[in-house]
């Protein structure tokens, strides 16, 4: 019997055999604005890790939205309940400011964080002109 290699899936030096129960993800915040936000999935809904699973995330891109945007915080939290403050701090970033053009300006991110069964990743922003996505992988806990 012929042996086959085995699927993997991630992301840079970060990889996962793919299996019935593995998939990659995008996540994204469904607005700019400031304040706390939870991440939804591309199905549109606030995004909570289903129970026996975890997920892992391995890159984020932060985009100012608006040229001339002011220096921007942006705090992750993994927490029980979608889009309220506090819970277990996760991820913070301050970006630098977008210079006066007519372009924003995104950064990528490679990380390695995983939010475990029954979390949603809550975002907070100091202020608007912020979009978040995230990529990772739910698996089994």
């Amino acid at each position: 019997m012929a042996q086959t290699d085995p699927v993997v899936i991630g992301y840079q030096s970060n990889k996962f055999v793919k299996d019935s129960s593995t998939k990659v993800l995008t996540l994204y915040r469904p607005s700019d604005g400031s304040g706390y936000d939870a991440l939804r999935s591309n199905e549109g809904s606030d995004y909570q890790v289903p129970l026996g699973s975890k997920f892992t995330i391995l890159k984020c891109t932060i985009t100012l939205s608006s040229d001339n945007a002011n220096y921007q915080g942006v705090t992750w939290w993994q927490h029980s309940s979608a889009g309220v403050a506090g819970g277990t701090q996760i991820f913070g970033h301050f970006t630098p400011q977008v210079p006066t053009d007519t372009y924003t300006l995104p950064y990528e991110l490679p990380v390695y964080m995983e939010i475990t069964a029954g979390n949603y990743i809550n975002t907070q922003h100091d202020s608007a002109q912020i979009v978040e996505t995230i990529t990772g992988v739910e698996s089994d806990a």
